[in-house]
C-alpha cells in the first residue's frame, strides 16, 4: 500500500469504530442486501466523516475490511416466507472484531505513529494532501450541536412538546429499572446504570440539555447488544 492508501484503511477503521456508525449506520441495516451493498460505500462515507466526498470506493481497502467485520458470527440473518428478512448483530462482538482489526493493522499503525510524531496538524496536512491528489470535494465542516449557537440549541428543545418530554423521561426511567434487574456483567451494569441516572436526572431538570441525553443514550446502547433498544428513544430527541 502506499502512505495514502494507509491513510485512507486509517480513516477506514476509524469510522467503523465509531459510536455514529455503530448506533446509526448498522442499526439501520434492514437485510442481506443492505449488508452487502454497505462494503461499497463505507470508504466515501469514511471519507465524508472527516469532511471530504469523493466518489471512489477503493474496494481493495473497504472488501478484506468488510469480510472480516460482516462475518456470521456477528451479525444474524432471520428468514421468514411471511415476515421477511431481520438482521440483528452483536454489539460486543462487533467492537471486538475492529479492536482486532485495528491491532492488526499495519496501516492503522503506521498511522497512529505519524500523528503522534507530528500531531494533530500533520495529521490535517497529510488529508489535505491526499484529497487534493486524489481530486475529493471539500465539504463544510459538521458543526457540533454542543458547539451551535444558543438560538439552534433551543430550537430543538421547543420543538419538543410536553407530551413528548413526558414520554421519553417515562422510557428513559424503565431504562433504568431495566438496567438494574438485568443479567449484565458488573462492569457493564455499573457503567450503565450510571448512563441511564444521569439521562433520567437531566432529562427531569426544568431546562433538560437534550443534546446531552442524546449523547448519553447512544453511550449506553453501545455497551452491550442487550441496551441497544435505548437507540429509538436517542432518535427521538432533535
Amino acid at each position: 500500500m502506499t502512505q495514502a492508501e494507509d491513510l485512507i484503511r486509517y480513516m477506514l477503521l476509524q469510522y467503523v469504530g465509531s459510536l455514529d456508525f455503530i448506533s446509526g449506520r448498522l442499526s439501520k441495516v434492514k437485510s442481506t442486501l443492505d449488508l452487502e451493498s454497505m462494503g461499497s460505500f463505507i470508504v466515501p462515507e469514511s471519507i465524508l466523516a472527516f469532511g471530504f466526498k469523493t466518489g471512489l470506493k477503493y474496494p481493495d481497502i473497504s472488501s478484506p475490511v468488510w469480510r472480516q467485520i460482516s462475518s456470521s458470527d456477528i451479525f444474524v440473518i432471520a428468514v421468514d416466507s411471511l415476515f421477511g428478512e431481520k438482521v440483528t448483530f452483536d454489539i460486543d462482538k462487533y467492537r471486538e472484531r475492529v479492536g482486532e482489526i485495528c491491532s492488526q493493522s499495519e496501516s492503522y499503525a503506521l498511522i497512529n505513529k505519524l500523528i503522534e510524531n507530528f500531531g494533530q496538524d500533520g495529521f490535517e496536512n497529510a488529508l489535505k494532501l491526499v484529497a487534493v491528489s486524489h481530486k475529493w470535494e471539500r465539504i463544510a465542516p459538521k458543526v457540533e450541536f454542543k458547539d451551535a449557537p444558543e438560538e439552534i440549541r433551543t430550537r430543538s428543545i421547543q420543538s419538543l412538546n410536553q407530551t413528548e418530554i413526558e414520554e421519553i423521561i417515562s422510557e428513559i426511567s424503565k431504562v433504568k429499572i431495566y438496567v438494574d434487574e438485568s443479567s449484565l456483567s458488573q462492569s457493564d451494569k455499573a457503567q450503565a446504570s450510571m448512563l441511564a441516572s444521569s439521562a433520567l436526572t437531566l432529562a427531569q431538570a426544568p431546562s433538560p440539555p437534550w443534546h446531552v441525553i442524546k449523547e448519553i443514550l447512544i453511550l449506553l446502547g453501545a455497551i452491550s447488544t442487550t441496551l441497544a433498544f435505548v437507540i429509538p428513544i436517542a432518535s427521538k430527541i432533535l
